[in-house]
């Protein structure tokens, strides 16, 4: 499963600070006993597309395990059952017991251990949760006429009878009768393809031969155009909204290249005999990996200027990496379930290096680094591995995916690549179509390099928390002794020791020789000498920044711009850009001016114009203003605009800004940043720009959400009602979570606004819904508490649950009561820019001074 894609839209906003992952009432949580284990499912299954109901009938071979077996219990929520019979249907009728939740089916006679039986359940639903209906209304009329499953993680049971949970497998059938001119796509193999019982119906018979969990299966049903192609004896299929062609070309053409990528580097291949992947309206996550046949959100579908800095290959490859990872091998329970999404997210970025090459790799893990650090600091750290939960969509986080993945990089470093990708074949292969745990990652590595990595695995992802470093560096010309000090400053506690790292350093000496070490930091403090044949010119910690941390490295700055200027690796030319951000000394300005404009990477360039904006100083200003008509990269002039925003109402800047939001660029992303920029600014006329540059189309509206991001940074009141307006059932729909969080920002504690935002709680829209939960967490007033109690109670989606009771737990604590979190961040942001024209006015200052010397 991929939540992100291009932003993790349906994640809420990190909260006013750090709290405990557990939850009230959390428990730990593992895999289930399997007395009963089924063996084969068949689900036949007749949806009315317009009542949004099913008819359906559930077929289950199953086998005891230890013991005889008088019955078995299957999860099945809501399912109204009729009967429950033995055989395909037409045996004799078994007693059964239905709550609502569970399904107590007792068989005709006593099964013995290793004995099989067969019983059909037949009942009607109408699933809130597992199948969704999508079907056109008056404010959206040109939705398509759909259903589609999303059983991860526990939702199978809302629409089939089953043993809901990652640790039971077995082979599948679905048999479905749609009206005609409708397609059905399932598991497996289309076994046939026929005439329904009554006119205007036909049936679709799909197999799946290989064992796979109840989540993993899936139906999508909807008329669509499609193509077809041949991999290595495998078909692929594509399905797409009608008349998109050009637009699911985009999306799906590097397919091919993805599965034999991830079939070479692991050494096993494709496993199903079809890969399908189809693209549905309003889906609830990005995508979803149903074994041979991946769902995929209609947002990956973009034009020919979107293309020019984004793709479907993220998503894509992410989606097909748990074809191997999560379904050829699926965690034994939840809690291991970064064996599922720390794998696919990692082997996404590992085809980001194939295809693109070492350095964007690089960069792609670095942003998935921000991105956890971004949860720690907002809502919590936790293990990867955490067993206590209220249940199991809480650990879909950063932590599991973005962590995951950081953390699977470092264990490449660790093992080298021959050895890494040598451990994951075995570890394939050993357990193809089972199920696993961390251990069994650490075994198969262990067998195949002989070393034992238990510690590695406490450290990294049974613990939780990551080191924060400063390392300080002092040269003495007497014992030409480099002295490296090295510290951890994260709270240390006897859950959470020291860690112990291998940190590789780089000292470069004149001429260009260079002299490889790595250290062993064990304690909270070390003290590394290294006797040098010359005073060197940098040291650089980490050059390829493959080790999870913070690092802020304390030395000379003409050290930094060496770094900038010659390191070989772009993520270290771009660490240093970053640290000269701090940095008010002659020279910084000119040394990030010549790396926004001549380094050849755009990562490095958009890191100097970042720090150029981060100097806050009329000479970098002037840089960025230049830079404009330079930089071509998209990604690049994208953080000059950014950077851009950082000169509050500056007279230049806000006139740049400005001409390219009314203007354009060959980036959606450009002028989405001028319009968040031209509010950040708080630039003179922004709001009446802002509003009247609003409702441009764009593709994916992201014109729209800058321009209410631009609104929101504003901090100006009348921004309110055009947000409240975009906010409403009928807008467009992508925009409308953005203009919840933005009237959310700007409210203040105003009851009417919590009101107004309390009413999209019942939204239609799942992101909506959890826009608005952040949106009353931020406003604060006293009538957010109540009305957030009552949405934990309705809400059918675990995300909405779960930020709800962040939220909750935020209000309650006093910090945002009443309003006065809004007067909070008032005064901050007043004290920060007074800090910020004091910083610039020594600055400016020690410059005289410097000039007069």
């Amino acid at each position: 499963m991929k939540e992100t894609l291009g932003c993790r839209w349906l994640v809420r906003a990190a909260g006013g600070g750090p709290g405990p992952f557990a939850l009230p009432g959390s428990r730990p949580q593992r895999a289930p006993d399997r007395p009963v284990q089924v063996t084969h499912l068949r689900i036949e299954l007749t949806p009315d597309l317009d009542a949004g109901t099913i008819d359906a009938a559930t077929t289950l071979t199953v086998r005891a395990h230890g013991a005889p077996r008088e019955g078995m219990t299957l999860d099945a929520v809501e399912l109204d059952v009729r009967e429950v019979r033995a055989g395909d249907g037409e045996g004799t009728a078994l007693a059964f017991t239905n709550d609502g939740a569970r399904l107590r089916v007792t068989f005709a006679t006593p099964l013995a251990p290793g004995a099989e039986a067969t019983f059909t359940v037949r009942y009607g639903a109408r699933p809130r949760r597992g199948l969704y209906f999508v079907r056109p209304d008056a404010h959206y009329p040109d939705k398509p006429r759909q259903l589609w499953s999303q059983c991860q993680d526990e939702d199978a049971r809302h629409w089939f009878p089953c043993p809901d949970s990652p640790n039971h497998r077995c082979t599948t059938e679905m048999v479905c009768t749609v009206p005609a001119g409708h397609f059905c796509l399932s598991n497996g193999e289309l076994v046939e393809r026929r005439p329904g019982p009554r006119a205007g119906t036909e049936i679709f018979h799909w197999k799946q031969q290989m064992p796979h969990p109840p989540y993993l299966v899936t139906v999508v049903v909807g008329d669509f155009d499609e193509h077809h192609e041949d991999w290595e004896g495998v078909r692929l299929d594509y399905y797409y909204p009608k008349g998109r062609a050009e637009e699911a070309r985009r999306t799906f053409e590097n397919t091919p290249k993805i599965l034999a990528f991830f079939s070479e580097y692991t050494g096993v291949k494709y496993p199903y005999s079809k890969y399908a992947q189809v693209i549905v309206a309003d889906f609830i996550f990005g995508g979803m990996e149903n074994t041979s046949a991946t769902t995929l959100s209609d947002r990956t579908l973009h034009d020919t200027k979107a293309h020019v800095d984004f793709d479907s290959d993220g998503l894509v490859a992410h989606e097909a990496a748990h074809q191997w990872f999560g379904d050829l091998v699926t965690c034994r329970s939840w809690s291991h379930a970064w064996l599922n999404e720390g794998f696919a997210t990692y082997f996404d970025a590992l085809f980001h290096e194939h295809h693109r090459g070492r350095d964007e790799l690089a960069f792609y893990m670095d942003e998935m680094a921000e991105e956890y650090f971004e949860e720690v600091r907002g809502s919590y750290r936790r293990p990867i591995v955490c067993e206590t939960y209220l249940e199991p969509i809480e650990l879909f986080d950063r932590h599991l995916y973005q962590k995951g993945g950081l953390v699977l990089h470092m264990l490449r470093e660790t093992l080298g690549d021959d050895a890494f990708r040598a451990a994951l074949k075995h570890y394939l292969e050993r357990n193809r179509a089972g199920n696993v745990e961390t251990v069994d990652l650490a075994r198969a590595i262990e067998d195949t390099t002989g070393r034992n990595l238990d510690g590695f695995f406490d450290q990294w992802v049974r613990r939780g928390g990551h080191p924060e470093l400063e390392v300080s560096y002092a040269w003495s010309a007497e014992g030409k002794d480099a002295a490296l000090t090295v510290k951890q400053t994260q709270e240390v506690t006897p859950e959470q020791p020291v860690f112990q790292l291998t940190l590789p350093l780089r000292f470069v000496l004149p001429g260009g020789a260079t002299v490889q070490e790595k250290v062993e930091v064990t304690q909270a403090q070390h003290v590394f000498h290294f006797t040098l044949s010359a005073e060197p010119l940098d040291v650089v910690v980490d050059a390829g920044n493959v080790l999870l941390k913070r690092l802020v490295v304390e030395k000379a700055s003409a050290m930094h711009r060496h770094t900038l200027a010659t390191a070989p690796e772009a993520i270290a030319r771009a660490m240093a850009a970053r640290a000269l951000g701090r940095k008010h000394e002659p020279g910084v300005v000119a040394a990030l001016g010549r790396a926004l404009v001549e380094d050849a990477f755009w990562g490095v360039q958009a890191a100097a114009a970042r720090s150029l904006g981060v100097l806050r100083e009329a000479e970098a200003r002037d840089v960025l203003l230049g830079a404009l008509e330079k930089v071509t990269h998209a990604k690049a002039r994208r953080a000059v605009v950014e950077a851009l925003g950082n000169y509050r109402r500056d007279e230049a800047a806000g006139a740049a800004l400005l001409r390219v939001a009314e203007k354009g660029d060959v980036s959606w992303f450009v002028e989405y940043e001028a319009l968040r920029a031209l509010g950040r600014g708080r630039y003179e006329g922004a709001f009446e720009k802002l509003v009247a540059l609003k409702d441009r189309p764009s593709w994916g509206d992201w014109l729209q959400k800058g321009a209410l991001d631009g609104l929101a940074a504003l901090r100006d009141e009348r921004g309110i009602e055009p947000a409240l307006q975009d906010a409403q059932y009928g807008r467009p729909k992508w925009a409308r979570p953005v203009a919840v969080r933005a009237a959310g920002k700007l409210a203040d504690g105003k009851r009417g606004v919590a009101e107004e935002v309390a009413e999209l709680l019942d939204d239609a829209d799942l992101p909506v819904r959890i826009a608005a939960v952040d949106a009353l967490e931020d406003i604060g007033h006293e009538v957010a508490v109540a009305r957030l109690e009552a949405y934990v109670e309705r809400e059918l989606d675990g995300r909405g649950r779960r930020g709800a009771r962040e939220a909750l737990r935020g209000l309650r604590s006093g910090a945002a009561r009443d309003g006065k979190m809004g007067a909070l961040r008032e005064q901050v942001e007043r004290v920060q820019e007074e800090a910020r024209e004091l910083r610039d006015r020594l600055a400016a200052l020690e410059k005289r001074l410097e000039r007069g010397r």
